[in-house]
């Protein structure tokens, strides 16, 4: 074990809508606004306490994961009072290497937003269409535009992030191999430095679980055929696999994996998968 290393993962569990396939322990931002502020506060106390014991430890935090739910919901204040936590608990006291937020719903984002994201120091961003179908993101429940999606990734380039991770799921609803051609060929024209390919996992807290077939002997092969398709457009943008895991009730026994730019693996990922480190988890949602 890496003794003396550790990552912090930090959980805001909130969206601004819930996509019909999460299971994800979480709230819609509209109901609980008005506790964020006691949310933010407790979650500094609880980062200080633990941050001082790790440093009486000697241990040395250099990868930093803000997760969700959807971290980027946040409005303006509360954001910054997020961001500002990090850097005076973490950013200050340890030499971080990697600093990544879950931006996953575009419609999360603005250009400002992005400007306070880079000013306190983020250098990774997962901005997340999973589809880049619009009839199948308006099926499943994300509350956005592929157009939305393309803007935000211009915006993040203009201010000068230089690694942004794009997740896909295959076996979504309605979709064939042809959807994820579409998908993959408008996010290769992005150029994201990762992409993780999820496959769909319809689990017993979703919305899909009662009203979707996952297992439809129609749909059997459907993943592996996406699969190949996610894979072609891969080895066009120059990408090698750096992480793997799986899960319950996947369609076609696939997986979940992780593909990077050579240089451009996300760090935290291959601590968290790897398991010879302790990650020190923070927030309602979050395990260490």
């Amino acid at each position: 074990r890496e003794d003396k290393k550790a990552s912090v993962y930090i959980h805001i569990p909130f969206c601004s809508s819930r996509c019909h396939y999460c299971s994800f322990p979480s709230d819609l931002i509209s109901r609980v606004n008005d506790k964020m502020q006691a949310y933010l506060e407790c979650l500094g106390l609880e980062i200080a306490a633990v941050m001082e014991a790790l440093q009486r430890k000697g241990a040395q935090v250099d990868t930093v994961y803000i997760g969700g739910g959807t971290p980027t919901v946040l409005e303006h204040s509360h954001l910054e009072k997020l961001l500002k936590l990090v850097r005076q608990e973490l950013l200050d006291r340890f030499p971080i290497r990697e600093y990544t937020v879950e931006a996953g719903r575009p419609d999360s984002l603005d250009y400002r937003k992005l400007l306070q994201l880079k000013e306190y120091g983020v250098n990774r961003l997962s901005i997340n269409p999973q589809s880049m179908n619009q009839e199948t993101l308006d099926l499943i429940g994300r509350k956005h535009t592929v157009e939305e999606l393309v803007q935000v990734c211009r915006q993040a380039r203009e201010i000068g992030f230089d690694c942004i991770n794009m997740d896909v799921i295959l076996g979504l609803p309605g979709e064939t191999g042809e959807h994820m051609e579409h998908t993959m060929k408008e996010i290769a024209a992005l150029h994201p430095e990762n992409i993780t390919v999820h496959t769909l996992a319809v689990k017993r807290a979703s919305a899909f679980k009662e009203s979707f077939a996952q297992y439809d002997p129609s749909r059997k092969g459907l993943a592996e055929e996406m699969a190949d398709v996610c894979q072609k457009w891969i080895d066009k943008l120059g990408m090698a696999p750096y992480y793997l895991y799986r899960q319950k009730y996947m369609l076609d026994h696939l997986e979940n994996t992780g593909y990077a730019v050579p240089g451009k693996e996300c760090l935290y990922n291959i601590h968290f998968m790897d398991e010879k480190r302790d990650i020190w988890a923070f927030g309602a949602g979050a395990s260490s």
